[in-house]
């Protein structure tokens, strides 16, 4: 049996710590860009969670109107968020709960990959820098942009995984392939961001190939190919409604015309050194966010530190750096808007791979001026240098974000107009409203009379009772069924919204979202992919310890 110092007992005790130590601060939910969005996801799939479905229409929340986010945005990594916040009977709690979560889950897995390549307390150090990351806490408190934040979580195995394979460990692939299946079923946009640094990896390392060029490339081909089907559960629908109408999508701003690239640069640094957790009002757009003092300072440290570096963190020191400082730069963003790339809506989004890139370079930095006789005090000195910069940006964030006292209050139709048909973007207001034409005349239903089930509307009202054409609040995707005194409808799509001939015998119109056939077999498809990895990762367990 190994000695307690020997195995990673008290690292993970370490991790659990930190992971609390991350989410203390923010133990208010405060304002931010994307929470009444994703606290709607999260009551969603708790009312779901609770009758044993999973949304692809929310109709319990978003104002009841049938929002279609199960389809066009990754849920299956926000469920933990839905158990907690039911275990707790508390979304905010269930949230604080989330964070802590997958707070632990991001240390871990920088952990495991990072001590496949170095060594033990390298791979600590790199954990907790990008962990505590500036950029990352932006995404969980500033923006709120959980998908993205998620999707962090699995970075580090995406990059792991493809580094391993050109590097000649094959058998490491499923770490690229689930890595950027997690980040998929997280937020697409990460998905497409990691994917395009990864083809920069790709073909920095293929130079360097000199044999069984065959091999790496059928471990890539195999981890492309179980990417794909692990995912089939959501882009099986996704692809589903966008090939049969098109829908409205989040679009990217434009480049500021006016800019000035020094004071920019300036700003920037300004904002990184002082670990700036909010939007400056100064930068705008392209000085939105930052990586803050600590990677700031690795950048530094490995320019003067550069010769001592190996050829892997001089790389990565070179992309996150650049990465970095091209955000400030717009003549760059405005080709780059010129082409499908723009879709990434946001430049600094690119920050989340230089948080992971300079972390890397960072822990390495520390191993390297740490020695046997000094490494206590180094290594309280860089935990300091990692920690007081986070919490000087904590306590500007909290200085002048709102506190949210009531959850309730937070609009629930954030959003309307984005994952909506586009012919449908004129009559928006009478389906958040829930008015129906009977008639061609207008029908008010109040709150009451539209009653929610797991991805199904129920809507009543005595004027239903008209045979004949009904054109309901509800915009029309394919798989919508309605059902009146248990009689199927004929329905069709009116301009994205859904219209139903009436039979007459009853007040009660209910529509139902039901999956195809290809969508259920894409489902376990899917499930079955997981399963099978994973089972495979707790046998491989099992014979280490044999």
């Amino acid at each position: 049996m190994k000695k307690l110092k020997e195995t990673d007992v008290p690292v993970y005790f370490m991790f659990i710590f930190f992971s609390i130590l991350f989410v203390l601060p923010i133990c208010h939910l405060r304002m931010s860009d994307d929470l009444a969005f994703h606290i709607n996801r999260i009551q969603e799939l708790s009312q779901c969670l609770r009758r044993g479905s999973l949304p692809q229409i929310y109709t319990y929340t978003f104002g009841k109107f049938g929002y279609p986010i199960g389809i066009f945005y990754p849920q299956l990594t926000i469920i933990p968020f839905a158990i907690f916040s039911m275990i707790l009977h508390s979304t905010v709690k269930g949230i604080y709960v989330g964070i802590i979560f997958f707070t632990f889950l991001t240390l871990t897995f920088t952990y495991i990959v990072s001590k496949k390549l170095w060594q033990k307390s390298t791979a600590i150090w790199i954990s907790i820098i990008y962990t505590f990351s500036c950029y990352r806490f932006i995404d969980m408190t500033t923006r709120f942009a959980l998908g993205e934040a998620l999707g962090m979580t699995f970075l580090p195995l995406a990059f792991y995984g493809l580094y391993a394979v050109m590097k000649g460990r094959y058998k490491d692939w499923p770490y690229l392939a689930f890595g950027l299946a997690a980040i998929m079923l997280s937020h697409i946009l990460s998905t497409l961001i990691v994917v395009i640094f990864l083809t920069i990896v790709f073909i920095g390392l293929f130079f360097f190939i000199r044999k069984d060029i065959k091999e790496r490339f059928i471990a890539l081909i195999k981890a492309v190919l179980t990417f794909i089907v692990a995912t089939l559960t959501f882009t099986v629908p996704f692809l589903i409604q966008n090939s049969y109408q098109k829908i409205v999508t989040p679009g990217a701003p434009g480049i500021p015309e006016v800019y000035s690239a020094k004071r920019e640069l300036y700003n920037t640094i300004f904002s990184s050194c002082g670990n700036e957790l909010a939007k400056s009002p100064v930068t705008g757009l392209i000085g939105g966010y930052t990586i803050g003092l600590t990677e700031f300072l690795v950048i530094v440290i490995g320019i003067i530190m550069f010769k001592k570096l190996d050829n892997v963190n001089k790389s990565l020191l070179v992309l996150g750096a650049l990465t970095y400082f091209l955000q400030y730069i717009p003549q760059f963003w405005k080709l780059v808007w010129k082409t499908p790339l723009k879709n990434i809506q946001f430049p600094w989004r690119t920050l989340m791979v230089a948080s992971f890139f300079l972390a890397v370079v960072g822990g390495n930095l520390i191993s390297i001026l740490m020695t046997k006789k000094n490494q206590h005090i180094i290594g309280i000195i860089f935990l300091a240098v990692i920690l007081i910069p986070w919490g000087m940006g904590v306590y500007s964030y909290e200085k002048i974000a709102p506190r949210i006292t009531d959850i309730s209050k937070i609009s629930p139709s954030w959003g309307i107009s984005q994952y909506t048909p586009s012919s449908a973007q004129n009559s928006l207001g009478n389906v958040a409203n829930h008015v129906a034409f009977v008639n061609q005349k207008p029908v008010k239903l109040n709150n009451n009379e539209v009653i929610s089930s797991p991805n199904e509307l129920v809507f009543r009202s005595s004027a239903f009772t008209y045979k004949g054409s009904i054109t309901l609040p509800l915009c029309y995707y394919k798989g919508l069924k309605a059902y009146q005194n248990g009689i199927l409808l004929n329905s069709d799509n009116n301009r994205g919204i859904m219209v139903v001939k009436s039979n007459g015998e009853s007040n009660t119109i209910r529509v139902k979202y039901q999956r195809s056939l290809i969508e259920k077999a894409a489902n376990l498809i899917s499930l079955i992919t997981w399963l099978v990895m994973f089972g495979m990762l707790i046998m491989k367990k099992a014979k280490k310890k044999k």
